[in-house]
């Protein structure tokens, strides 16, 4: 008696959740890569910078200040 209505509800769940699914992917995922595909440097087009050598600085100037744990 209720294996054709279970059997519809079935299908139509599987209907339901895709059409979620995509939604979901349509306002959430897509925006996301469109943004990211703008903004980002994937093939590495652009230059890098002639150095990365920063000074150096100290904190642990003596053996007590490389042993306190702040």
């Amino acid at each position: 008696m209720f294996q054709p209505v279970l059997t519809f509800l079935e299908r139509f769940g599987n209907v339901v959740g895709r059409f979620l699914l995509t939604l979901v992917y349509i306002i959430a995922v897509a925006p996301v890569a469109i943004v990211y595909k703008v903004f980002a440097d994937s093939l590495l087009t652009k230059s890098a910078p002639e150095s990365t050598y920063r000074d150096w600085e100290s904190i642990n100037e003596t053996v007590e200040d490389a042993r306190r744990q702040d």
